[in-house]
C-alpha cells in the first residue's frame, strides 16, 4: 500500500467512463482498491476496468476525453477467471477466503452462513491467504489496515451481500 496518488480512466459495470484521482492504493490480483480524493472514502475497483493509467492529473480530461470519443472498453481478457469472481462457486484450485469484524455475534454468524453457502472458507482473522475483510460499524482500524497491506479487499455489509447477489463489488 502506499500514500502516492494515481490517476486513471476507469470503466464501470455499466460501461460508463470516468477519470480516477485516488491515494492510499492497495492491490490485489483482480482488485484495486485506495481512497477516492473526491469522496475521501474506500473505493474498489476491477483492474481489469482500468482502461488507462495516466502520470500527471492534468492529463486525466485529455485522456479521458479520448477514451469517451473512441468508446474505449475494458480488457475482458483480464478478468477475473470463472470461478473465483463473478459466480462465486468455488473450484480446488480457487478458495475464496473471507474474514467478518465488526460485527455482534449474531450478525457474524449469519454473514458468515452466507459465505459459507455461495462456497467461500470464513476465517476468523485476517491470514495470509484472506480475500476479503467484511466490516461492520465495530470494526478496528488496526485490522483493515492489515488486511489492507496484505492487498485484501476491504467490503462493507452492503458490498459483501451485492458481491453475493451479482459478483460484482459496488465501488
Amino acid at each position: 500500500m502506499t500514500a502516492e496518488e494515481k490517476y486513471f480512466i476507469y470503466c464501470d459495470a455499466k460501461g460508463n467512463l470516468s477519470a480516477r484521482e485516488v491515494c492510499s492504493v492497495s492491490e490485489s490480483q483482480w482488485y484495486t482498491q485506495a481512497i477516492s480524493l473526491d469522496t475521501h472514502s474506500i473505493r474498489t475497483f476491477r483492474r481489469d476496468r482500468i482502461i488507462e493509467e495516466v502520470k500527471c492529473k492534468d492529463q486525466l480530461p485529455e485522456r479521458l476525453d479520448y477514451h469517451q470519443k473512441q468508446a474505449t472498453k475494458p480488457d475482458s481478457s483480464l478478468a477475473p477467471p470463472p470461478g473465483v469472481i463473478p459466480n462465486l462457486k468455488r473450484k480446488a484450485s480457487h478458495s475464496i477466503d473471507i474474514c467478518f469484524t465488526g460485527f455482534a455475534r449474531s450478525e457474524k454468524e449469519h454473514l458468515a452462513g452466507l459465505a459459507e453457502n455461495a462456497g467461500m472458507i470464513v476465517r476468523k482473522s485476517v491470514t495470509t491467504n484472506l480475500n476479503f475483510l467484511c466490516c461492520g460499524s465495530r470494526a478496528g482500524p488496526k485490522k483493515i489496515e492489515t488486511a489492507r497491506n496484505q492487498a485484501v479487499v476491504v467490503l462493507c455489509e452492503e458490498q459483501f451481500k451485492t458481491l453475493l447477489r451479482t459478483g460484482e463489488i459496488p465501488e
